[in-house]
């Protein structure tokens, strides 16, 4: 029997959906793009949380770090000579400066390398992975990498010393009645640089040096006596290597009867000089134009002033016999203070900490001026330097340990 028309119909409509089409392109186009904002979407789901875990971390790094401790536990205990010197912290171990040499020792306090020296008066400064140790008031300084040290030396005194983060030095000697800098490389070898613009007898003779981090400029606080007055110039110059003109001084700020013997860099654009009468700040947002960022006067007796953690410091003498620490930010604004109830000796930062200690007591501060710890230790403290977050390393008559604060 025939099929009937109707079911013909059926059999080709059902032979029809057995068919499969080739796509047409704008449906691969489609799907494709499907395809691709799917795996977007996948990858920015990863990185933002990869990023609330990297933002959680350094929250959480950050109050632990800044948190304040009421104890501490003794990690380790050595013996060791306590004779006097400078102590700090140094790549991944510990710098100990004295009058005869410089020694660099691991976290355990084992030697590494042995610098011999005769030094009659030994400053330190450290920036990131060097350091510099000049003689003021002799001809020697050296250059220190965690290998170990070269020597500079000069034919005249060194009368100012400093050093970039990528270990260009500056140094400062005497001359009679002038003076002169000279720069060296991070291998020692000299650099033709003038800096006849800052130290000539119009502008005044430099008696501090500041070098900004990068190595690019540059800051001298310079004395000028005209019958029978004091002036002093803050003279910035930019050293950057486009900058070709002979003149490099790019700013100069005239103070009359002032003093500033002493000027620090803040940060790369931040600048801060101490002087007798007050504290003066500039702002470098623009190297070739340096700007008066704010003034500050002591109206108090200062006891000492010192740059630490991107911050200016100063110790002022209270009335009721104590003393207190003040920081001021790059604009000169009053910060965090703290008293200080007892007789401190030593002032030292590093590892993100500053320490003010006698051999009893101690006061931390963290970066951002919260107070870490104020207490006592065991034995008499010689020495301390800051090892790692939360911890330090001392030397007493016990000899040498760390020290875990809790």
């Amino acid at each position: 029997m025939a099929a009937q028309p109707e079911e013909r119909e059926l059999k080709k409509q059902q032979l029809k959906g057995r068919i499969v089409r080739d796509p047409l392109p704008e449906d691969i186009a489609e799907e494709e793009a499907r395809i691709r904002l799917r795996r977007l979407r996948r990858i920015g789901i990863v990185l933002i949380l990869l990023a609330i875990a990297a933002g959680a971390f350094v929250i959480v790094r950050y109050i632990d770090k800044n948190r304040l401790c009421s104890t501490y536990e003794i990690v380790w205990q050595e013996p060791f000579d306590a004779a006097r010197g400078e102590l700090v912290n140094f790549e991944e171990g510990t710098l100990r400066v004295t009058k005869n040499g410089i020694k660099y020792m691991d976290r355990e306090g084992v030697v590494l390398w042995d610098q011999g020296a005769n030094m009659t008066n030994p400053r330190l400064t450290v920036r990131e992975h060097y350091a510099l140790v000049a003689d003021l008031g002799g001809r020697s300084a050296y250059l220190i990498k965690k290998s170990g040290a070269a020597l500079m030396s000069t034919d005249s005194d060194i009368i100012g010393a400093d050093l970039s983060d990528y270990g260009v030095t500056a140094l400062m000697v005497s001359e009679g009645s002038y003076s002169k800098v000279f720069f060296y490389d991070n291998v020692c070898r000299q650099l033709d640089i003038e800096v006849k613009n800052a130290i000539d007898d119009e502008n005044g003779v430099p008696i501090a040096m500041a070098f900004a981090p990068d190595g690019q400029g540059m800051v001298f606080s310079m004395v000028n006596v005209t019958g029978g007055t004091t002036d002093t110039w803050l003279t910035f110059l930019d050293l950057d290597a486009e900058n070709t003109g002979t003149d490099k001084v790019v700013g100069a700020f005239k103070y009359p009867e002032m003093l500033f013997p002493e000027m620090e860099y803040l940060s790369q654009k931040e600048v801060v000089a101490f002087g007798d009468m007050g504290m003066e700040f500039f702002s470098l947002s623009d190297p070739s134009s340096p700007k008066l960022a704010g003034s500050v006067s002591h109206e108090r007796k200062v006891q000492s002033v010192f740059a630490a953690l991107g911050q200016a410091c100063v110790i002022y003498e209270n009335e009721d016999g104590n003393d207190e620490l003040v920081f001021f930010d790059g604009d000169g604004d009053r910060g965090l203070s703290y008293e200080l109830d007892f007789e401190y000796s030593e002032i030292t930062c590093g590892g993100g900490y500053l320490l003010i200690y006698n051999e009893e007591r101690c006061l931390i501060v963290g970066e951002s001026g919260q107070l870490v710890y104020n207490g006592s230790f065991s034995g008499n403290t010689y020495q301390m330097v800051v090892t790692g977050l939360h911890t330090l390393l001392q030397i007493g008559d016990y000899g040498m340990r760390e020290v875990k604060l809790k």
